[in-house]
């Protein structure tokens, strides 16, 4: 879903407002900048440590950074905010968790886009294969038609309260009950 929604293939150009940088893409806007790895999602440690290396006075000035990722423990159209686990099951959320350091300054939330359900007692191969692999004709449905809203409310939410998000149980909460009252009204 992430790369079908939000990436471009890193050969291509990056899309209108990205400066490709070597291993990310950078924009700003307002008091946002938006970071795009251009690695594998595998490799996203590379990407934060050379943009972290390229924007010391950014990294050092104490940021929320929220990073977006495909989540197989969720069912698709579903989304979550957390933080590191300290058993990171997530290649690229382990790779990244290993060159985010506690001198970086900086707040990190993981916001997890539901890819799942994943399928049960397979082997690592096989699961590699899923998460790799293209969504069937409903899922790319309910990921065009519902995520990308859900995605942009938590989004928003996240701005709005200057990544103060408190508790982030209560937060995901919170987020559910404005989905659901914005899809009955």
């Amino acid at each position: 879903m992430l790369k079908h929604i939000l990436s471009f293939p890193s050969s291509s150009p990056p899309p209108p407002g990205l400066t490709k940088r070597g291993p990310y893409s950078v924009s700003t806007s307002r008091n946002v900048t938006y970071v795009k790895s251009n690695t594998y999602m595998n490799e996203s440690g590379t990407a934060w440590a050379k943009f972290k290396a390229d924007h010391r006075r950014l990294v050092s000035s104490g940021p929320v950074v929220c990073v977006l990722y495909d989540d197989f423990e969720k069912d698709v159209g579903s989304m979550r905010v957390s933080r590191f686990r300290k058993n990171e099951s997530h290649n690229g959320l382990k790779s990244l968790k290993g060159v985010v350091s506690r001198e970086d300054n900086v707040e990190v939330y993981l916001l997890g886009v539901g890819i799942g359900p994943k399928p049960v007692g397979v082997d690592r191969e096989t699961m590699a294969g899923w998460v790799l692999g293209a969504f069937g004709r409903k899922e790319k449905m309910t990921l065009e038609n519902e995520t990308v809203g859900l995605l942009e409310l938590y989004v928003d939410e996240i701005i709005e309260r200057d990544g103060d998000l408190g508790d982030v149980n209560k937060f995901n909460a919170r987020m559910t009950r404005m989905w659901k009252r914005r899809l009955e009204g």
